[in-house]
């Protein structure tokens, strides 16, 4: 394998096209990065509310995701852009069944809908555990709040992401241009050969001086 010359690879990264080049890819890193986070990336909100019941033996999780919530969530709040499935896909529910906690999730582009949504549903839920179940000891210990801002951008984090996939396309690159000079450049280069020098030009004399 061809040992790696870091002077090589400096007098490669100094000529002025390769000083373009990173310079560009930089550039387009950087303003592809504040493109997409700015503007491209969707902002999403995220919300829960928690509910406790000490007594039960009822499955928690599966009522809140069951067509009897649902539907009638889609029926008290007319929703009437977003289906079942996308409802199903964007709820979250967990028990924990040493603290008989249940936390309701609900991640949605609107920050205010996401918090009406989140503590209706909790409603239904607690009025159809009731019913179905008799259970009477549940009560919200946790409301849904509308949350002040988007969990799923982080600007920072983008352009990180950015400038490291930059920073990796110019390593390639520059590996690639490593690879690709077979220039002779040093006088250690020739006796790597094994070539004898009959003589070397002075500094100057290479200037034009």
């Amino acid at each position: 394998m061809e040992e790696i010359d870091i002077k090589k690879i400096f007098n490669i990264i100094s000529q002025r096209k390769n000083i373009i080049i990173i310079t560009a890819i930089f550039l387009i890193a950087i303003i592809s990065g504040s493109v997409y986070t700015l503007k491209i990336k969707e902002p999403l909100y995220l919300t829960k509310s928690r509910v406790i019941i000490e007594k039960s033996d009822a499955p928690m999780s599966e009522i809140i995701k069951s067509d009897i919530v649902i539907k009638e969530l889609i029926s008290r709040l007319n929703i009437q852009d977003i289906s079942i499935t996308q409802l199903l896909n964007t709820i979250a529910v967990s028990y924990n069944k040493d603290t008989k906690i249940v936390q309701i999730a609900y991640v949605n582009k609107d920050q205010n809908f996401v918090a009406k949504l989140t503590n209706e549903i909790t409603n239904i839920y607690i009025e159809k555990i009731s019913e179905l179940y008799e259970i009477k000891d549940v009560r919200i210990i946790e409301e849904a709040k509308v949350p002040e801002t988007p969990y799923n951008v982080n600007h920072i984090k983008d352009m990180i992401v950015a400038i490291s996939g930059a920073f990796l396309i110019i390593v390639i690159y520059l590996i690639t241009c490593f690879m690709l000079d077979t220039r002779i450049l040093t006088k250690e280069e020739i006796e790597a050969l094994e070539i004898n020098i009959l003589g070397v030009l002075p500094e100057k004399l290479k200037e034009g001086k």
